[in-house]
C-alpha cells in the first residue's frame, strides 16, 4: 500500500536495481521512468477512474489510462503471481496487495498452483488471525524458509480487515524479512506475497 515515505523508497530501490552510467541525464530520466512504473502498480482501477474528475490530472487522463492498463496486462491474481515469478531473477521477493475482495480460500490456492504450474506443497496460505502469538507465527514461516526442498517456494499471509491491524503486518513483515537475510546464503527462492482485505470507505486507510 501506498505511505507517505513510499516514493522515497521506490527510487532507492530502482536506483540500486539500476547500473549508472557515463550519461547523468539518461540515468536520471530511466530511473524516473521505472520509478513511475512501480507506483503505477499500486494504483486501483477504482482509483484511475476517480482521478478523471481531478483538475491535476484532467488533460492527461486519456495517457494515464493508456499507461495504467499497459503496465497492468493482467488481470486476475493468477496472472500477477507469474509475472512475478517470471521476473524474480533468482531472489526472493516480498510484495504486499491491498484488495477489497475476500480473502483467499484454499481452493483457490489450488486454481493457482495449477495456473503457474507449481507443484503440490510449493505454495504456502497462512492468515494473521490464525496465530495466538508471535513465536507461533515466526516458528511457521521459519519452517517455511528452513524447508529441505530446493523448488521455488510462494508463502502467501492474508490479513482480514488489515485497517485495524496495521501493527501487527508490519510486525509480520519485518519477521518475514528477518528469515529473508538469515536465508540469503541457501539457495532456495521463497517469495512472499502479503494480501491485505481492507473496507471500502471513504477517505481511504493507512495501508
Amino acid at each position: 500500500g501506498y505511505q507517505s515515505d513510499t516514493p522515497a523508497a521506490i527510487v532507492f530501490k530502482v536506483w540500486q536495481e539500476l547500473k549508472l552510467n557515463d550519461d547523468k541525464k539518461e540515468w536520471e530520466g530511466m530511473a524516473l521512468l521505472k520509478s513511475k512504473e512501480v507506483l503505477f502498480r499500486m494504483i486501483t482501477p477504482d482509483a484511475i477512474a476517480r482521478s478523471k474528475h481531478s483538475s491535476k490530472v484532467f488533460t492527461k487522463w486519456d495517457e494515464i489510462c493508456k499507461a495504467y492498463f499497459r503496465v497492468h496486462s493482467y488481470t486476475y491474481l493468477n496472472d500477477f503471481v507469474s509475472e512475478l515469478l517470471n521476473h524474480s531473477s533468482g531472489e526472493s521477493k516480498v510484495i504486499q496487495l491491498t484488495t477489497h475482495a475476500s480473502l483467499l480460500q484454499h481452493k483457490n490456492i489450488i486454481s493457482l498452483k495449477n495456473s503457474i504450474g507449481f507443484a503440490r506443497g510449493q505454495i504456502t496460505l497462512l492468515t494473521l488471525q490464525q496465530f495466538d502469538a508471535e513465536v507461533d507465527f515466526c516458528n511457521r514461516i521459519r519452517s517455511v524458509f528452513q524447508r529441505e526442498s530446493k523448488d521455488n517456494h510462494l508463502l502467501i499471509i492474508q490479513c482480514e480487515s488489515g485497517h485495524h491491524y496495521t501493527d501487527l503486518i508490519a510486525c509480520a513483515r519485518y519477521r518475514v524479512l528477518d528469515e529473508i537475510a538469515q536465508a540469503s546464503e541457501c539457495e532456495v527462492v521463497t517469495h512472499v506475497l502479503f494480501i491485505i482485505s481492507l473496507p471500502r470507505e471513504r477517505g481511504g486507510t493507512k495501508l
